[in-house]
């Protein structure tokens, strides 16, 4: 017998079975907590953004629409603003915590990417500097690693517009972050965030269709 499918695992999550839930968690934990642990201030803060988001999954499971976008896209999409939400004053949220009985989504995964943490500081602070949509669609660019496709159907906007959000949003951090003009690229948790700008002579640039994170 195959793996259940993604929306086979949100309907069940709709339902509110304990199991169900368990299994939904386990499917996406690794997608969210990147998103968590890039944005997160501490372990808690991480595990306080990763519950919310899957919080928020659970309590708006019914109202899913598959036409929009799937299943995963759509839980990066709730992962980024729940982390993204964190970033401004408080009352920014769009929900409020939601009671599930026994979900336990301390894992593996957690503490793998809190382990993050201390090189995810300084982007955070960065982070704040940057508009909410901006901040988004950064983090799901470099933590879900999604193409800008896949960020516009997260954002329910025009493709066009996120690509405009993404080269807005690494223009800005770039001007934050900037040390040194000739690094090549500014690293953060490990893996390049912001890819070097174009020089002299050179034609290549990025590209924000494809991942900054992941091969397509």
């Amino acid at each position: 017998m195959g793996q259940p499918t993604d929306r086979a695992l949100l309907s069940g999550l709709a339902a509110g079975g304990e199991d169900a839930t368990l299994s939904f968690i386990r499917r996406f934990q690794a997608t969210v907590y990147a998103v968590a642990a890039g944005v997160g201030a501490d372990p808690a803060g991480v595990e306080e953004i990763a519950t919310s988001a899957f919080e928020y999954a659970a309590a708006n499971a019914h109202v899913y629409d598959g036409r929009r976008c799937p299943v995963g896209t759509w839980v990066a999409g709730i992962a980024a603003k729940a982390a993204t939400d964190t970033l401004g004053p408080a009352g920014k949220a769009g929900h409020g915590p939601i009671a599930l009985p026994d979900m336990n989504i301390s894992s593996a995964a957690a503490h793998q990417e809190t382990g993050r943490l201390e090189a995810t500081s300084e982007l955070r602070a960065a982070l704040q500097h940057l508009p909410l949509e901006q901040a988004r669609a950064l983090v799901l660019a470099a933590f879900a690693g999604l193409p800008a496709a896949q960020i516009a159907l997260a954002e329910d906007v025009p493709v066009q517009t996120a690509r405009t959000r993404i080269r807005a949003a690494m223009h800005n951090l770039r001007a934050v972050l900037s040390t040194d003009a000739d690094s090549g690229s500014k690293t953060v948790s490990g893996a390049p965030l912001i890819n070097r700008p174009q020089t002299e002579g050179s034609t290549r640039r990025w590209n924000p269709d494809s991942s900054p994170t992941q091969s397509s």
